[in-house]
């Protein structure tokens, strides 16, 4: 993805763009809940468009307006309809930041050939609405392109094998590990939220004297090659957990708290985020700290070439097939929210059939320290320490990160 991640948010192949967030899918953690499979970060560009597409970036100066909501429909984008069933956010399994847990929303267009249908669960509160980035936007508008959205990373085959392609040629992300190690004492009892496949748990395991880890993640797959990286590694006091992080209640309290590689860029809207970081420190033993690697102040205004950008990268899935797959992308450096959509066209079997795309589209928010301040404060934690860091590749190549050390304010 844009920068590339582990299951991290944070890195990118060499020439690159989009990590999870996520998911996340599990974009980033559906009814707050946290997931890693959201991967935010990468795009490995063999092929890059940015400048050069001044027409769809006149037309789409700004990103696309919030969509209103009209009883059971939400009216949107010239040429599409979204249709949204009425629910309860609040019950059970239903996501306020996300949308439906379901994730079977839907985008439609009427073609000239009949209607294109295309499923999203990436509508977050507080994004901007969920509607394909030009031009690929305009892709989705032909007749000849028959569309379905599919969550992004672990629990999409496609876009999985896709991230684990460009993982092959990159390698991990390493950016935040050591400012992680910082909130781990001798003998703590350490729980990251939005774990992923274990990337920066399993590390922790076997470089500190933490006596024991536990991570949590909505995405089964993910979880499945966690454990597998575990057992790999012989470590056997790890623990991953599946479930909804606001829901989960292990009765004890932990001496460090993990939000890695950008996990908070998942969750666009600040009450959510309040609501996270307050759980987070309802579960703080005493004297606990919380570790948060974020983008470091005056990344977003460095970040401005990303809008606009089309990336076209290639990669291989587990069946050998080869694949095209497509990047578009829209970044308000003033709201610090990025919007992009994936796209992967595949083969027909018979000429002249419908073109199969696969799409996904997501919102993240570049979270810096100086935004998060009151966010804090709000949830009853204050910084006590910074890890500054960089990113070393990507289209982000060179962004100031940091990892900050929180304790009860």
């Amino acid at each position: 993805m844009l920068f590339r991640r582990s299951n991290g948010c944070c890195r990118g192949p060499a020439g690159a763009v989009p990590g999870t967030r996520d998911r996340r899918s599990g974009n980033g953690g559906r009814g707050t809940r946290v997931a890693r499979s959201r991967a935010w970060h990468r795009h490995s560009a063999r092929a890059e468009c940015g400048a050069g597409w001044a027409g769809h970036r006149a037309a789409a100066g700004r990103l696309p307006r919030r969509r209103e909501h009209r009883g059971g429909e939400v009216a949107g984008t010239s040429g599409f309809r979204r249709v949204v069933p009425r629910r309860d956010h609040r019950r059970r399994g239903a996501d306020p930041h996300q949308g439906a847990v379901d994730g079977r929303t839907s985008l439609a267009h009427q073609g000239g050939h009949g209607l294109v249908t295309v499923r999203s669960d990436y509508n977050r509160a507080g994004a901007p609405a969920a509607a394909p980035v030009p031009p690929l936007d305009r892709l989705l508008r032909l007749p000849g392109v028959a569309a379905t959205v599919e969550p992004y990373y672990f629990d999409s085959p496609l876009f999985d094998d896709y991230e684990r392609d460009v993982e092959r040629r990159t390698g991990e992300t390493e950016w935040d590990l050591a400012g992680l190690a910082l909130a781990i004492g001798d003998g703590a009892r350490v729980l990251e939220v939005g774990c992923g496949m274990g990337r920066a748990l399993v590390h922790l395991a076997t470089n500190t004297k933490a006596a024991s880890l536990v991570g949590i993640d909505t995405s089964e797959p993910a979880l499945q090659r966690a454990r597998a990286r575990a057992d790999a590694a012989g470590v056997d006091r790890v623990e991953f957990v599946a479930g909804d992080f606001l829901a989960y209640d292990p009765g004890v309290t932990f001496d460090a708290v993990l939000l890695a590689d950008c996990t908070l860029n998942g969750f666009t809207d600040e009450d959510v985020v309040v609501t996270l970081l307050a759980h987070v420190r309802s579960l703080l033993s005493l004297g606990g700290r919380v570790a948060v690697s974020i983008f470091d102040d005056g990344a977003p205004s460095a970040m401005t070439h990303l809008d606009g950008r089309v990336v076209v990268d290639s990669f291989t899935d587990r069946d050998d097939v080869n694949h095209l797959i497509i990047w578009s992308m829209r970044f308000d450096s003033t709201t610090a929210l990025l919007h992009r959509t994936a796209a992967v066209p595949k083969a027909v079997s018979t000429p002249g059939d419908p073109v199969p795309c696969v799409v996904s589209d997501m919102n993240d928010r570049v979270w810096t320290p100086s935004a998060l301040s009151p966010l804090f404060a709000a949830a009853g934690l204050s910084v006590v320490g910074k890890e500054p860091a960089a990113l070393d590749s990507g289209a982000a190549s060179g962004a100031p990160m940091t990892t900050l050390l929180l304790s009860v304010a």
